[in-house]
């Protein structure tokens, strides 16, 4: 009767998504606490990107309790470490045992199967020689013995040629730009490292903008956006999860580490289990595009959008709400059951207050784009011109009326949050405002020139502001950093320095050094798209791009040198510190002598029909080739 008992709570377990069991077991064999001892150090380290100690983990938790489900969570750390036939194995010996599972473990496993099969088959059009990388072609003499990498995946990515996106120290140590296959959301702001069998992901860009961003812990915060981004943050470093969505992501609520949930902006939920995010079953609300969320705990969250759309979700389905307006509702904060408030379009503003929501007069007509409260008496909407000037706003409430306290800002404001030491709006092109009893509203030091759309604290030294391209800025209590920012951005060129010194550029300005074990962002002075990189040592270094951009590193910073032209440049390389070339669009050709950029002529004198050189490398200082379209 006991076994019967013990196999019937274990299957309600599962379906629960709980991974514990509620009777007595004896200590003759191991007991759920020693289960979910190994499952939540599990989940912990693989949120952390650890994903060889989380596959320990996960299979000492199988080893205590064969739970079906904790194969796809097996399988899936497989798969992060580049093990797809291993990753393979656990999938189809899921199959075996749960042959028709929910649909929501369905789909995710038909993703997670079609990725695993995608990198086989990667992996498979692999072809690398063996010797020096840095062998060449010399002219009229023996090929050297280290041939390109090229790989495509099932999608038809194919990795660039040598300069522009692979490096390396030899066939069984490499990074490509971009991802090895197409069939997940990997952006082209993606490095993976090969090590002569896997692929596995060395660096990853955010792959959306982020709305929207809470936290249970400074240790514990999530952060989603558009393209079904969802990042988490473990106190140390922010991490990447795979949504399995391409929808924006309006919310995000968590607990703690093992309760998390999501909302996109069709009002469906979101729920982390394990490693993988399952779309909570139900239907949901017909014609909402949603773009504000909050929530006050996990039976009360909403959603406000389009139309004066509101929807709330109870811990088991979302509902529609009447909401009294037919304006667009960009922001909502709750702070009870009976205390809720969203604001949109013209100034619009209304009220719930436990029964119904009700308009307020703002006083403005201007658009209110966030909202957020202190108390009852205490809450702040920010928002701004709907047309240029595009001049932003704060009003607060104090409890009887919403009066402009701060009337004009040189941007709009998007996001609004504080605490009992201050508040924070910020907003377009980088903007942060800040505000305190003592000194009012002060504008801050700009860090990014990126529209910032949301913003979170965990205390007077940990505040953070999120937004475009997943720009990311921290406060430490002193002043605002850009440490932790990894955004979108495509990565465009790559360039090995030395055994462990890879340099990155891409969009935006962005350049990644990496140090042996990770790439470090490094400010690049510039928001230039950057498309090519080659240095002659650790502490001389070139970047170019657009518009005639070249950026100089010696050592400690980078700088900028002067091109002299316009045109966007594609390609740089040089024999040593004092000749180098760069090239680009209309045929351009500079040359750098160690002082300063010349242009050069490249042979090309029709003023019509002149080609874009993509390509540039060298042999020696007197044999150096451009290619083109």
């Amino acid at each position: 009767m006991r076994t019967s008992f013990t196999q019937c709570a274990l299957v309600l377990c599962f379906f629960l998504g709980l991974f514990s069991l509620p009777v007595a077991v004896t200590r003759a064999a191991p007991g759920p606490a020693e289960f979910q001892q190994h499952y939540e150090r599990a989940v912990t380290l693989f949120l952390s990107e650890r994903y060889h100690e989380a596959l320990v983990e996960f299979q000492a938790a199988y080893q205590v309790q064969k739970l079906p489900r904790l194969l796809i969570n097996i399988g899936t750390a497989y798969r992060k470490l580049g093990q797809a036939k291993e990753a393979l194995q656990a999938y189809e010996e899921y199959l075996k045992i749960e042959p028709n599972p929910a649909p929501e473990v369905k789909k995710k496993l038909q993703e997670c199967l079609a990725e695993a099969r995608a990198m086989l088959d990667a992996a498979s059009r692999v072809v690398a020689g063996q010797g020096n990388p840095d062998s060449r072609h010399k002219p009229g003499g023996k090929k050297g013995l280290f041939s390109p990498v090229r790989s495509q995946g099932a999608g038809g990515a194919v990795l660039k040629g040598a300069q522009k996106g692979i490096a390396g120290n030899g066939p069984d140590d490499l990074f490509v730009v971009g991802a090895p296959s197409d069939t997940v959301n990997l952006t082209g702001a993606t490095i993976h490292h090969y090590d002569g069998k896997n692929f596995t992901p060395s660096y990853g860009g955010w792959g959306g903008d982020l709305r929207h961003i809470a936290g249970s812990a400074a240790n514990n915060l999530w952060a989603v956006g558009t393209k079904g981004t969802i990042l988490h943050f473990d106190g140390a470093a922010w991490h990447g999860n795979e949504s399995g969505t391409e929808k924006n992501l309006v919310g995000v609520w968590t607990g703690g580490p093992q309760e998390v949930w999501a909302m996109d902006e069709g009002g469906a939920v979101l729920r982390l289990e394990g490693t993988d995010w399952l779309g909570v079953p139900g239907e949901n609300p017909e014609n909402v595009t949603l773009f504000g969320f909050h929530a006050s705990g996990p039976k009360n969250a909403l959603g406000v959008g389009a139309g004066g759309a509101i929807v709330r979700w109870d811990g088991t389905q979302v509902l529609a709400m009447p909401s009294g307006t037919k304006s667009s509702l960009f922001s909502v904060w709750v702070g009870a059951a009976n205390n809720a408030w969203a604001v949109g379009q013209n100034g619009t503003i209304v009220h719930f207050d436990g029964s119904a929501w009700v308009g307020v007069p703002s006083g403005t007509k201007k658009a209110l784009f966030g909202v957020f409260g202190l108390g009852p008496d205490e809450i702040y909407a920010v928002g701004g011109s709907w047309e240029q000037p595009y001049e932003g706003i704060v009003l607060r409430w104090n409890g009887k009326n919403w009066l402009t306290v701060l009337p004009i800002t040189k941007d709009r404001l998007r996001g609004v949050f504080g605490d009992a030491n201050a508040v924070y709006a910020v907003g377009e092109n980088g903007q942060v405002m800040r505000f305190t009893k003592t000194k009012g509203w002060s504008e801050q030091p700009r860090r990014s020139d990126k529209d910032l759309w949301a913003v979170y604290g965990k205390g007077p030294a940990d505040v953070w502001a999120m937004g475009q391209g997943g720009a990311m800025l921290r406060y430490d209590g002193t002043a605002w950093s850009t440490t932790f920012n990894r955004t979108s951005d495509a990565i465009n060129g790559i360039f090995r320095g030395g055994p462990k010194d890879f340099w990155a550029v891409g969009d935006s300005g962005i350049i990644l050094r990496w140090d042996g074990k990770a790439w470090v962002g490094t400010p690049s002075g510039t928001t230039a798209n950057l498309t090519a990189v080659w240095g002659s040592g650790p502490r001389d270094a070139f970047a170019v791009g657009a518009k005639g951009t070249i950026r100089h590193f010696d050592g400690s910073a980078w700088s900028n040198l002067p091109s002299g032209i316009n045109d966007d440049l594609t390609a740089v390389w040089g024999s040593g510190p004092r000749n180098i070339y760069a090239v680009g669009e209309n045929a351009t050709v500079l040359h750098y002598d160690g002082k300063s950029w010349a242009r050069q002529p490249s042979g090309y004198v029709k003023e019509t029909n002149r080609p874009q050189l993509i390509g540039l490398f060298g042999t020696s200082d007197k044999d150096v080739w451009a290619v083109g379209t």
